[in-house]
């Protein structure tokens, strides 16, 4: 979780990216923390669901050339 946190501040922080990608992974951010709050009970699907949600911010930060965490 704390990946996906640091993560998505990077992305959200840097110049590199468009306002438009901002406002798309703001929005996208939204949609997975409710999925993950409606959806997962144990550790092992935030576990889970976290590891799927950064792997697509690390897909977005590969494309602005921005190191992840």
């Amino acid at each position: 979780m704390l990946r996906v946190k640091g993560d998505t501040q990077r992305l959200l922080d840097s110049s590199r990216v468009p306002d438009s990608e901002k406002e798309n992974v703001l929005k996208s951010r939204m949609k997975w923390t409710s999925k993950l709050e409606s959806q997962c009970s144990d550790k092992g699907c935030y576990y889970n669901m976290s590891s799927e949600r950064n792997n697509e911010l690390e897909r977005i930060m590969a494309k602005y050339n921005i190191a992840p965490m």
